[in-house]
């Protein structure tokens, strides 16, 4: 008896279900971005806390930056470090570094590097001398404790446009 309940309701659930489905937006592919430079602000989570106790759980941070452009080179000028009370801690390039097109760089700062804090990030800025498209600037974090691991990504965000 309950099933049939459950049988004669099916239809309604289904025209809901249907009408919401069809009345959702379709999804819309990410803009292509062009640019002649930027400053990226990459957040940095070198330590996360966990569990009531706030126990710290350090991670290691791995700066990716990623040349999309298929036709064009770019170079990055400065990859600065900074802790949590917004004071540099390091400058990762002496001298500005090309990516060729489709080349990539990376920037590892060790989990035993505690210097950044639970507020640490980077800040990427690069230049090209046309328009290119837009780097992908992500950190991955990844950390082991015991038998527990854990990882994720961040994504550059740009917070200002420079131009050569």
């Amino acid at each position: 008896m309950m099933i049939r309940r459950h049988f004669r309701l099916f239809p309604f659930f289904a025209a809901l279900l249907l009408t919401a489905v069809s009345s959702a937006s379709p999804a819309r592919a990410e803009e292509v971005q062009f640019s002649q430079g930027q400053s990226l602000y990459v957040p940095v989570y070198s330590h996360v806390f966990i569990g009531n106790r706030e126990m710290s759980f350090y991670l290691a941070a791995n700066l990716s930056i990623r040349n999309t452009d298929p036709d064009q080179s770019l170079t990055v000028t400065s990859v600065r470090y900074y802790n949590s009370e917004g004071q540099l801690v390091k400058e990762h390039l002496s001298e500005p570094k090309s990516l060729n097109p489709m080349g990539s760089a990376y920037f590892f700062i060790p989990s035993s590097d505690t210097s950044g804090g639970w507020g640490a990030n980077f800040i990427v800025t690069w230049v090209s001398k046309v328009p290119v498209n837009t780097p992908i600037v992500e950190c991955v974090m990844t950390g082991m404790k015991g038998s527990h691991s854990i990882s994720f990504v961040t994504r550059g965000r740009a917070i200002r446009e420079n131009a050569p």
